[in-house]
């Protein structure tokens, strides 16, 4: 297993390497945004347990701050993103909770075409286990840490190997999927056209579980393209073979693909993806090679993060906004296509996800935006559950009193039915009330 310190090892030799030179950190450091705002809300439940029977209501109050910062400079570049709120119940339905989503990056290079080193931090909320309420209490946090350095060695004009290596530490909120894993991979790149480039990489991973049992070796070869298709459009493509090796059964091969497109036309922006890749229930599809930051409406859709096993997660989806030409009407809509194919885990699911939003600037201040989902869940491997059909509609309203003072305004209903096992079945309504002010 790589530990943070053979990771500092392999730093150093790194910097040597790229005659790394005694510096000033913040030299010429731009600062290129800093936001930060407070908020409070107010949600009135009519069915706060999400039940079929003995509806019980309640009232949510919420405290919030949200913090956003990125900076840049000669050998550095900084940035984060993170929401933190408390939320209490004047009925005590639940305990009162803190939750912290978003996440950062810190990447710092004396010389950033041969040596980097990468911390990052991700924090998500999600459901800890499809088979109970969505409940507030259902929710886990995964928070992931992963830090090491990244040498480039250019062959040729057009030729450029690239050695990344990584330390990985996930943190699951209240389940037993806790896990660690050390990854080194090794890229070559060859640009065939300024619009065109090609790349072999081979990689190894070493995970291991905090339960001690589980633990598992990845080995993978693959093939790459990527490139751009106009001014407007780009696209990869990266696929393989994984070999997964656990000491327990028999080694296995699976096959993996990483693959995107996006383009954009006047006020239109459109992406795919699609993946397929065989990992464990603690990181899903949050590693793979599609940067879902950079695919608007894209999502890796990590789901039971309490149960642990390794898994062969296939996921495809695609993303479609508009904005009108004032940009007063605004649209959007996606669809994902979701399969969890688990090896011991009697857990196997499918899921369809089709989401909407239409929006609209009724004035300058004023804003409006009619949301529709709708999820159906197959219990593949529990016959008996059958299949839930969960549609969420909303309207929301964003009223900007001064420029850093807003008040939001939200109606929500929400119902689950299967006609398998009523008593999964639930109606709620939910009402909400948000002030927010933006110091930044």
């Amino acid at each position: 297993m790589l530990k943070p310190f053979h990771l500092t090892a392999i730093a150093i030799a790194c910097a040597g390497y790229a005659n790394a030179q005694e510096i000033d950190l913040w030299g010429d450091a731009e600062l290129v945004g800093v936001q930060a705002s407070i908020y409070t809300e107010l949600e009135n439940l009519n069915n706060a347990q999400k039940t079929d029977k003995n509806k019980q209501s309640d009232l949510r109050s919420v405290v919030g701050f949200d913090l956003g910062y990125q900076k840049t400079g000669r050998t550095f570049d900084v940035g984060l993103d993170y929401v933190v709120n408390h939320n209490s119940y004047q009925q005590d339905e639940f305990d009162g909770r803190s939750n912290v989503k978003g996440g950062s990056s810190f990447v710092w290079s004396s010389h950033p075409r041969r040596y980097s080193w990468t911390l990052e931090h991700t924090q998500t909320v999600t459901d800890a286990d499809s088979l109970v309420a969505l409940t507030e209490d259902n929710e886990a946090e995964r928070s992931t840490w992963q830090t090491g350095p990244d040498v480039y060695l250019s062959l040729t004009p057009v030729d450029r190997i690239a050695l990344t290596v990584r330390w990985i530490d996930t943190y699951i909120e209240g389940g037993n999927a806790d896990s660690e894993r050390g990854q080194a991979r090794l890229n070559w790149t060859h640009i065939l056209s300024p619009r065109l480039r090609m790349n072999l990489s081979s990689s190894f991973e070493d995970v291991q579980f905090e339960t001690g049992s589980g633990d598992y070796e990845k080995t993978s070869l693959g093939f790459g393209l990527a490139g751009e298709l106009g001014e407007n459009s780009t696209y990869a493509l990266n696929a393989g073979e994984s070999k997964l090796k656990n000491g327990v059964s028999d080694d296995r091969d699976e096959p993996y693909i990483s693959a995107n497109f996006s383009t954009s036309w006047g006020q239109n922006r459109l992406s795919f993806a699609l993946n397929r890749a065989v990992t464990d229930s603690s990181i899903g599809l949050s590693l793979s090679e599609a940067d879902f930051a950079l695919l608007e409406g894209l999502f890796p859709g990590d789901r039971n993060l309490a149960s642990l096993d390794t898994l062969v997660r296939r996921r495809a989806q695609m993303a479609f906004s508009r904005r009108s030409s004032g940009e007063r009407l605004r649209f959007s809509l996606s669809v994902a296509r979701d399969e969890a194919d688990y090896d011991n885990l009697n857990r196997d699911e499918e899921t369809l996800r089709i989401q909407t939003q239409l929006g609209y600037s009724i004035a300058e201040n004023l804003t409006a935006t009619l949301s529709w989902s709708y999820r159906e869940l197959d219990f593949v491997s529990l016959v008996a559950l059958g299949d839930d059909e969960l549609t969420d509609v909303s309207l929301r309203v964003v009223h900007d009193i001064r420029p850093a003072l807003n008040f939001v305004y939200r109606v929500a209903h929400q119902r689950r039915e299967n006609e398998q096992d009523s008593s999964r079945e639930f109606d709620a309504v939910t009402a909400s009330f948000r002030v927010s002010y933006r110091f930044w």
